[in-house]
């Protein structure tokens, strides 16, 4: 019976020293190939069968501009322009074809409403 092996590229790390250095893959790379890292090392890429018997410790570098362009990334998903619609052009539709009312967006609190005080 066979299997097949699948290879996390966002998991994968580059040793050098005794440093695990981040690098951005599309593909698994070949021996020998040159790989450049997160913080602007190159190495050529080289497999080993053989378990590190050192822990590696991470490149500061490399963790702190990984860490930053993930958060800019997630924010650039989360942050999207929301159209509102007008009256008469829900959803786009042309004006006199409002099929649905409008919807609120969710997650989004209504704006507070002006209370008059009389006394």
């Amino acid at each position: 019976m066979s299997g097949l092996v699948y290879v996390d590229l966002d998991a994968v790390r580059l040793i050098a020293d005794g440093v695990s250095h981040r690098v951005r893959l599309t593909r698994l790379p070949v021996a020998g190939e040159q790989l450049t890292t997160v913080c602007g090392l190159h190495m050529s890429a080289a497999f080993d069968d053989e378990p590190a018997r050192v822990v590696p410790v991470p490149c500061s570098v490399c963790a702190e501009l990984d860490r930053s362009d993930r958060a800019a990334e997630s924010t650039r998903l989360r942050a999207h322009a929301v159209r509102v619609a007008e009256p008469g052009n829900v959803y786009g539709s042309p004006a006199g074809l409002t099929s649905f009312p409008a919807q609120p967006q969710r997650g989004l609190r209504p704006p507070p409403q002006r209370k008059e005080i009389t006394g």
